[in-house]
Order: C-alpha cells, then structure tokens, then sequence
C-alpha cells in the first residue's frame, strides 16, 4: 500500500510542476510524455508499479525475506521523486518569481521570459527557479 501511495503521489506532484512549466527528469517517462502526454506517463507509472508488486508476490512464495526487501528499496526510490517534487514546489511557494522576471505574452499569460532560460544555460539560475512558470 505504502508503494501505491508514494506512487501516486509522485505521479500527482509531476503533474503539478509539469502545469508549472517543470520537464520530467526521467528519459523514458519524457519520452512517454512526448509521445502519449499526460495520461500516458501516469499509466507508464502504474504499470511499473504493477510490475514491482507482482514481482514481490512471485519472490514472496519462495524468499519472503528478500521480497520484502524488494518492497521496501521500491518504497525507498519512489519516494526520491515524491520528497525532489514538494522541495521544488516549496521552493515556488517560498520563493515566487519576482515580476521583473515577467513578461505577458499574447495569451495574457504571464510566463518567464527567454532571459531566465538563458540564466539557466549560464548556470546563474537555480533548477528549481528554472521550472518555474507563473500564470496569472
């Protein structure tokens, strides 16, 4: 339950810092992404944790100790992604771009001009500050 939860919200939080302008991180995910978007990525999500508790049921049946451990090392890496995203969504909510930052575009959007990806290509912005999108 614990990998069904953390799964979850890590499906949840991408989401949210992909509607903020973030990028996914993992290559293959991206290219899920790319290729199926949304909806695509989150079942590419699920399946693999299908995959993990299937494969800890089979493991069980013959080393119950080893499947266990399987369980908690997926519960451990699938909270890497969930504790990355809140800091980056921390990070916006602490720190919001500051209107300077700002441009309107045709939409009435405001987004982060081309200088804040530039800054981040020199390396003066941080990864955090970089995936930020602010909508008005």
């Amino acid at each position: 339950m614990w990998l069904i939860l953390v799964s979850a919200l890590d499906v949840v939080l991408t989401r949210v810092i992909l509607f903020f302008g973030g990028t996914e991180v993992n290559p293959i995910a991206d290219f899920i992404l790319a290729q199926w978007g949304r909806l695509g990525m989150s079942i590419f999500k699920f399946i693999i944790v299908g995959f993990v508790i299937i494969a800890c049921e089979f493991i069980a049946r013959r080393k119950p100790k080893t499947s266990r451990r399987l369980a908690i090392a997926s519960i451990v890496i699938s909270s890497a992604p969930v504790v990355w995203s809140c800091l980056i969504i921390s990070s916006l909510i602490l720190n919001p771009p500051s209107e300077e930052d700002m441009l309107p575009d045709t939409d009435g959007y405001e987004v982060r001009v081309e200088q804040m990806h530039k800054m981040h290509l020199a390396g003066s912005l941080s990864k955090e500050t970089a995936w930020l999108i602010r909508r008005a």
